[in-house]
């Protein structure tokens, strides 16, 4: 599937988590700020090469076309005069109005994700090798995190052989996950000291890292849901993860004992 519809997917599972985690008040202020949030955060981010894209993004805006007079742009694309309309209008028997709420159908995670990936991709940016990490590692968090509260942990819209996307896609996530930290959503867990383990393991390759990704993820949603849990569930994760990685395996039964009795006919 498309990386634009595994995201969407993403969005919209968390739009309701989201709602019921932040304030209202909260809520419409950052949505109604986020082109000063997203600015201000590629400035700092990005220093004197954030200040140069958004410099380029704000000259762009300001010298696109501005059109104000909606009848004379149809008139003159071949469309009939106000003065035609008006007599069309009188002749014409009178039709019910039909009013369509208008619906806003990206949720906000997405207009900072599009709104960042469009002001840094026209520019070109030097990427230093550290920026690049730590925009890694953003992304990974806050994808983590909505699949984990969005329980999805199979949408992925990652692709390439390191299984991320473009550097411009990776900071736009990175940008939403900061944007999301700055209201106070804390997106921390338990399980961060066992996803940090996965990626410094070595003999694993890359494909393996990705598959047990998941398969941590699939995990914390199923022990968040608590007395709920499937025992079957939990024991079928277990097994997978320890076919893959015997060592990360034993560091999840390290950290959380209560997952003993669930892995005892692995």
């Amino acid at each position: 599937m498309s990386c634009d519809y595994q995201r969407n997917r993403i969005w919209c599972s968390m739009r309701e988590y989201y709602r019921r985690e932040i304030p209202a008040n909260i809520r419409d202020q950052f949505e109604s700020t986020i082109e000063d949030f997203v600015t201000d955060w590629i400035k700092d981010q990005l220093e004197k090469e954030g200040n140069r894209v958004v410099k380029q993004y704000q000259k762009s805006k300001k010298n696109q076309p501005v059109i104000t007079n909606e009848k004379k742009r149809k008139t003159a694309r071949g469309g009939i005069s106000v003065k035609d309309k008006k007599k069309k209008q009188k002749t014409e028997t009178a039709k019910p109005l039909h009013l369509k709420k208008q619906v806003n159908v990206d949720p906000p995670f997405e207009e900072v994700y599009r709104l960042t990936k469009d002001i840094i991709m026209p520019g070109h940016v030097q990427w230093h090798d550290d920026q690049r990490d730590e925009m890694a590692e953003k992304m990974r968090r806050v994808m983590r995190w909505m699949r984990v509260h969005g329980d999805i942990a199979d949408a992925d819209p990652i692709h390439g052989k390191h299984h991320l996307p473009r550097i411009s896609s990776v900071a736009a996530y990175a940008a939403v996950h900061d944007w999301l930290t700055a209201q106070g959503v804390e997106m921390t867990s338990s399980f961060d000291p066992i996803y940090a383990a996965l990626h410094k393991e070595r003999g694993l390759n890359e494909e393996q890292v990705h598959d047990l990704g998941h398969l941590l993820e699939k995990l914390e949603i199923e022990m968040n849901r608590k007395k709920n849990a499937s025992p079957e569930q939990l024991e079928e994760i277990l097994t997978r993860i320890y076919d893959l990685s015997p060592d990360l395996y034993g560091r999840i039964l390290k950290r959380f004992p209560r997952l003993v009795t669930a892995s005892a006919t692995t």
